[in-house]
C-alpha cells in the first residue's frame, strides 16, 4: 500500500476525473487520496467528488507557485503544467 495518491486537475478535468476517481480508489491501495484543484474549483469538485477523494486547494502551495512564477518569468505559457508537476 502507498501513503499518497495526489491528482491535480482543473474545471476542464471534472467528467474525466469523477469517472478515473472512482476506478483510482478500486485499483490503487492508499492510505489518503488527494484531489489538488484552484481555489475558484474548490466547491464544485467538493459537490462532485465523493469519498474516499480530501479536495484540497492549490493555495496551499502558494510558496511554491510564487517561487515558480519569479524564476519562470511572466511569459511563460507553460506555467500551469509546471506547477503541476511540482505539485
Amino acid at each position: 500500500m502507498i501513503d499518497n495518491v495526489i491528482c491535480v486537475c482543473m474545471r476542464r478535468d471534472l467528467q474525466t476525473f469523477a469517472v478515473a476517481a472512482i476506478y483510482i480508489a478500486e485499483n490503487i491501495e492508499a492510505g489518503h487520496y488527494r484531489v489538488v484543484v484552484p481555489e475558484v474549483d474548490l466547491a464544485l469538485f467538493s459537490e462532485a467528488v465523493s469519498s474516499p477523494f480530501q479536495v484540497i486547494s492549490e493555495e496551499i502551495y502558494s510558496d511554491l507557485r510564487d517561487c515558480l512564477k519569479a524564476r519562470m518569468g511572466p511569459h511563460c505559457d507553460k506555467f500551469g503544467w509546471y506547477f503541476q508537476q511540482f505539485i
